[in-house]
């Protein structure tokens, strides 16, 4: 709560945004089987489980397992491996805290490469409510911009 409250939010932002039952956290379990790597049209770019994204949330939660594959972008564009470490999690900034935060805490960019074998990763997304503001706008119109992107959603 305390590094959430160091954001620049009203007083109480944190306590009310998250306040329950009616807050999105969610847990999912993404499997990724060895045969749906994404091809590149860029024949120098390696084959991908998971595009280049910035997640919306405030924070996640990852635990990955021994496979790996999780890279992510550092702050001189440079993609590095994110190494299993035994009951370790990993924690990514999400595009909120970087509105929330005025870009103090940046999202951070990852990606995921193919394994050898299939892949479980265990993400917690920390989520406001719907209505929680996020910068000009509420949580919801936030998520709903950042999924238009996507085109698992935009597909349908």
């Amino acid at each position: 709560r305390e590094a959430l409250a160091a954001i620049d939010a009203s007083p109480g932002w944190v306590d009310d945004a998250f306040r329950r039952p009616t807050s999105q956290t969610t847990l999912r379990f993404n499997r990724y089987p060895t045969e749906t790597a994404l091809a590149s049209e860029d024949p120098n770019a390696p084959a991908l489980f998971c595009e280049a994204h910035y997640d919306s949330d405030v924070l996640t939660l990852l635990h990955q397992d021994k496979q790996g594959g999780l890279q992510v972008r550092t702050t001189d564009q440079r993609w590095i491996d994110v190494p299993y470490l035994e009951g370790a999690f990993i924690v990514n900034t999400g595009r909120a805290l970087q509105i929330l935060s005025g870009d103090r805490y940046p999202a951070t960019l990852h990606r995921v490469l193919p394994t050898e074998s299939a892949r479980l990763s265990i993400p917690f997304f920390l989520e406001p409510r719907w209505d929680a503001p996020i910068g000009d706008e509420t949580y919801e119109a936030h998520i709903e911009r950042a999924m238009s992107r996507l085109p698992e959603y935009t597909d349908r």
